[in-house]
């Protein structure tokens, strides 16, 4: 079995459709190809990894500048079912990590619904937000960054401002919603591992993730 990662640049929407990145990501969200359609329109990079010839995960990503200086938004992403686990998603942050310089994005984000998602998130980035379900990151440096970036990253899904606080939205993004099958593995893994208990993937609530690299 030969297995290696792939960094795309151009023409991404069109290689989504080429590569049936929707049929990869079918049993997890309720309108796959609407969501790869549009990441595809608003990412600058395609992160593959391909076994045996054939693409078996993916995640988009944006180069992008912010107040605060150029920062990497990952996601969405997706592996076939029989490649899940095996730290797939650990893999596609390493090749964004490999392919994008330090320099060009020094923080990467993202939004997510996943426990298994931040728990990657945690164990790739040693400086993240959120810590051991802390409402605040526990590194100094990313607490002012958080608070001065967190309306623009919002703001990029066209998701308005929170009473809540800058972290958490509930109820944003019913567009990205999740099969049944998706919500019971998301419940089970939100039992098993440290997860906000307030933030439901059912009702269309999204975390934000934050990582200086």
């Amino acid at each position: 079995m030969t297995e290696y990662a792939r960094v795309d640049v151009a023409a991404l929407p069109a290689l989504a459709s080429a590569l049936k990145l929707a049929d990869i990501v079918s049993d997890a969200y309720a309108d796959p190809r609407g969501v790869v359609d549009r990441a595809a329109l608003r990412s600058t990079h395609l992160f593959s990894l391909w076994r045996d010839e054939a693409c078996s995960a993916f995640m988009f990503g944006r180069v992008h500048l912010t107040s605060a200086g150029a920062m990497a938004y990952l996601g969405p992403a997706g592996a076939r079912l029989a490649h899940r686990g095996a730290g797939i998603q650990r893999k596609l942050f390493a090749c964004f990590h490999d392919s994008i310089p330090i320099k060009a994005a020094p923080y990467a984000w993202a939004i997510t619904a996943s426990p298994i998602m931040l728990r990657a998130w945690r164990s790739f980035f040693p400086v993240s937000w959120p810590r051991n379900d802390r409402e605040m990151p526990t590194d100094a440096d990313l607490e002012p960054i958080l608070r001065v970036v967190a309306p623009e990253l919002w703001g990029s899904f066209d998701v308005p401002p929170s009473d809540e606080g800058p972290f958490v939205r509930r109820g944003a993004f019913p567009h990205l919603g999740y099969t049944e099958a998706e919500l019971a593995r998301l419940a089970a893994a939100s039992r098993a591992l440290a997860w906000p208990a307030t933030v439901e993937a059912k009702r269309g609530d999204r975390l934000l993730l934050l990582a200086r690299r």
